[in-house]
């Protein structure tokens, strides 16, 4: 009580100094004290330099202030133009103007964005590290929550999966610019809308949307998840060629990727022990499609699963210097990895 009838006299003090007047320092106490006009959170952003004359103006013309003296004078009584600090500042609802002038003389900013990098091929527990590293929620939060239900049934790209079931794959890979504080929820559904803009762009605009080869969205996303794990970049039509191709002919994948997903390894060349775990994903035992995709395909993918090289070769590999090495029959596949691994 004693301080608020000391900042009382002395706003009537200032204002009497200013020629306002006793009931002027009333108006200016009040001004100071009332609720700011916005009535939802907002954001005002201090550019370095700014003058208290440029932010009172600015201020009112953002309709948080009805005039623009109120708050010219109050940075003018008591030194604060000096202090003021460059930065984004949140605005909520009840805010007063004295709130917001001891924020911005604190320096009590939001936090800048984070940028993340999540890179082609990412599986979600992937990304959920990155998100936990960063500082977001923990990777066993995000792994629970990038899941189909009720949540994102909105989201049409996604609307024919079973509850339950993962959203790896739909989780589209680019570099990310995240608010501090962030929920999951908020940045899985990121993720997914733009997906469905990168989709919308290759001209898939519904999800009863069908490939020129009858494959569902959910079949090229799984499809382009084994060509973005399998492919260098240059390369990936003609590979997505190849396992179109042994697809037609109802021939096994025989994907190394979908084994190193099952086993969480990254080997160039799994084991004979390997390419026999018993596993619905591994593409060595089971023909056709795994159940899902093996991680989220970055664009190029997608558009090489849409539109792959037409060739004949049902068989490739890499050698150690990267280089794929494409091959009709087997026995040329053979000869191919005598001479570049044996």
């Amino acid at each position: 009580m004693i301080y608020k009838k000391l900042g009382l006299i002395l706003l009537v003090m200032a204002a009497v100094g200013l020629g306002l007047g006793a009931a002027g320092g009333v108006l200016l106490y009040q001004s100071w004290r009332s609720p700011m006009t916005s009535l939802e959170p907002r954001e005002f952003t201090i550019a370095r330099g700014d003058s208290p004359e440029l932010i009172a103006n600015r201020l009112v013309q953002e309709g948080l202030l009805t005039n623009s003296w109120s708050f010219r004078i109050l940075v003018r009584l008591y030194g604060y133009a000096p202090h003021i600090k460059a930065g984004r500042y949140g605005i909520q609802p009840g805010d007063s103007l004295r709130d917001f002038t001891q924020d911005i003389v604190s320096g009590n900013s939001i936090p800048d964005d984070i940028t993340l990098r999540f890179t082609e091929g990412m599986r979600v527990d992937q990304m959920g590290q990155i998100l936990e590293q960063a500082g977001f929620s923990s990777g066993q939060e995000f792994n629970a929550l990038a899941v189909m239900d009720e949540t994102w049934e909105d989201l049409w790209v996604i609307q024919g999966l079973e509850p339950g079931q993962s959203l790896n794959g739909y989780l589209f890979p680019d570099t990310y610019r995240i608010r501090p504080g962030t929920q999951p929820r908020s940045i899985i559904r990121t993720m997914v809308e733009n997906l469905q803009v990168k989709l919308q762009s290759l001209g898939i605009t519904n999800r009863d949307y069908r490939s020129p080869q009858g494959l569902s969205i959910h079949e090229i996303l799984t499809f382009a998840s084994i060509v973005q794990q399998e492919s260098p970049l240059e390369d990936m039509e003609l590979i997505a060629g190849v396992f179109e191709n042994r697809l037609e002919r109802g021939m096994r994948f025989e994907s190394d990727a979908t084994v190193n997903f099952i086993l969480g390894t990254s080997k160039l060349i799994p084991t004979a022990t390997d390419i026999r775990v018993q596993h619905p994903y591994n593409t060595y035992l089971n023909r056709g499609l795994p159940p899902g995709p093996i991680g989220n395909p970055g664009i190029e993918a997608i558009r090489a699963t849409l539109n792959p090289e037409q060739h004949d070769y049902l068989f490739f590999l890499h050698t150690p210097e990267g280089v794929t090495v494409p091959s009709r029959t087997f026995q040329e596949h053979l000869a191919a990895r005598r001479i570049h691994w044996e």
